[in-house]
């Protein structure tokens, strides 16, 4: 009898990995922060020798602010005095917030002054701009971008007045929640005036959430920073990066990789080799819509750790982004298929030398 199992192909995901110093003039971490717009979740995880005085510091900085969240039609976004205040004098960015890529229709406006709208197949259709259609899901689902700062996108213009037009027929449907920043020219985050524009649409301001969690007694892996990719020798002097990412992923979801068995029921995950004992890993989270410029803060607030008398061995930093953003980095298409995944992690160490990995899902796009 033949086997009617159904058989799925293994979704393909990628883990890019690259070493680099903060002594490099290029600032390769900037470019990588900078781009990676939407952002849900930051996380710094540090070991033993980090004093809490200074862990407090780090965690109650105020350098986060707010953000908004507000229920807007879409051709707010192409409003004329919109554009004049909060796209070309400042940036800001916004995302739908509660909708799911993978069926419905997700808005995103880059802080470059790109409309981004993913779209399915039927509202596309309908709306009547022209778009292009999804790398991923190409038959079912359509992306439109609109540059509301280009020169000839201005009032009075015909694709100024055709987008308009077409955003306003279809406002019922292209209506959504959004979370939204804007900084001034100056960098400073103003959404207090964000949301006094927006008087006449429903609003609220809300806080970016902190949390501390210790872990004690934690059997963590030996790092070489030097050399990240070990050999395959049978009593390796460190844990390469691979190994050490998986580790840290398990930290991060709560996985105890110290106690696992062969026969253990729950997970067979087990620290990596060499490894030693650590009485505590402390783990800060910030929770929210997070701007650029404050991951790029936080990673230098981290950094300070290592000029204390006893350094840490290694800081890391990763950094979530919203699995049903239309874009993950820069203006690349992004997808979701089974997880949404577009995650970045910077492990710092004492030399100024860092590793940077880059996770991402099949439906994703990373130039």
């Amino acid at each position: 009898m033949a086997d009617e199992t159904p058989h799925f192909p293994t979704p393909k995901r990628r883990l890019i990995f690259e070493k680099y110093s903060f002594k490099d003039a290029k600032k390769r971490y900037e470019k990588q922060i900078k781009e990676h717009f939407y952002n849900h979740c930051v996380s710094v995880m540090m070991p033993e020798t980090v004093k809490d005085e200074r862990m407090d510091f780090l965690h109650s900085s105020d350098f986060l602010g707010d953000f908004l969240v507000a229920t807007l039609p879409v051709h707010l976004f192409t409003d004329k005095e919109f554009i004049e205040h909060f796209v070309r004098n400042g940036s800001i960015t916004a995302l739908s917030y509660d909708t799911h890529i993978d069926t419905e229709n997700c808005i995103a406006l880059l802080p470059t002054g790109k409309l981004v709208l993913s779209l399915d197949k039927d509202i596309y259709e309908e709306l009547g701009i022209p778009g292009k259609k999804s790398i991923f899901v190409k038959s079912n689902r359509f992306v439109v971008e609109v540059d509301v700062k280009a020169a000839s996108f201005t009032s009075g213009k015909k694709l100024y007045s055709r987008v308009r037009q077409c955003f306003k027929r279809h406002a019922e449907c292209l209506t959504n929640k959004y979370l939204l920043m804007w900084t001034d020219q100056g960098g400073v985050l103003d959404n207090g005036k964000l949301q006094s524009f927006l008087i006449n649409y429903e609003s609220k301001l809300l806080k970016t959430k902190r949390s501390r969690h210790d872990f004690h007694n934690v059997l963590a892996p030996v790092l070489d920073y030097q050399h990240p990719k070990t050999s395959t020798e049978a009593m390796p002097s460190a844990c390469d990066a691979a190994q050490f990412h998986e580790w840290l992923g398990c930290m991060e979801c709560g996985v105890d990789c110290s106690k696992a068995a062969a026969d253990s029921y729950t997970s067979r995950l087990t620290c990596p080799v060499p490894s030693h004992h650590l009485y505590r890993i402390s783990n800060l989270k910030w929770t929210g819509f997070i701007a650029t410029q404050s991951v790029i803060n936080i990673l230098h607030k981290a950094r300070t750790l290592f000029e204390q008398d006893r350094k840490p061995p290694w800081i890391t930093l990763t950094v979530w982004g919203f699995a049903d953003s239309p874009v993950s980095w820069s203006d690349n298409e992004h997808g979701f298929q089974i997880a949404g995944d577009n995650v970045y992690t910077f492990v710092l160490f004492p030399d100024d030398s860092y590793w940077c990995f880059i996770a991402m899902g099949s439906h994703d796009v990373c130039s």
